[in-house]
């Protein structure tokens, strides 16, 4: 249980949240860092959140999703849950 514990901590210590731009040809979206002909959309941000999020991890994805919408370019944010495996929910 308790490794169980650390293993969760130490993957959402390491969020991931990579931006994304369209393909061109086939309008699919890759991260901008890895794929070079991938290209931002103007005005709009498209963000892929990588990691479960959970109460340890959940305010310092919120700043990081802010701090980037806060562009002066920017009039929309799409976040890409698709990859999200979970999200913790508090009744």
């Amino acid at each position: 249980m308790l490794r169980s514990l650390l293993l969760l901590l130490h993957r959402s210590s390491r969020s991931v949240i990579s931006e994304l731009g369209q393909l061109p040809g086939n309008g699919h979206f890759a991260a901008l860092d890895k794929y070079a002909d991938s290209r931002r959309l103007p005005g709009l941000i498209v963000l892929r959140v990588e990691v479960g999020i959970h109460f340890a991890n959940a305010e310092r994805i919120r700043s990081e999703v802010r701090r980037i919408a806060a562009r002066k370019e920017v009039t929309a944010v799409v976040i890409d849950a698709e990859t999200i495996p979970f999200v913790d929910v508090r009744p």
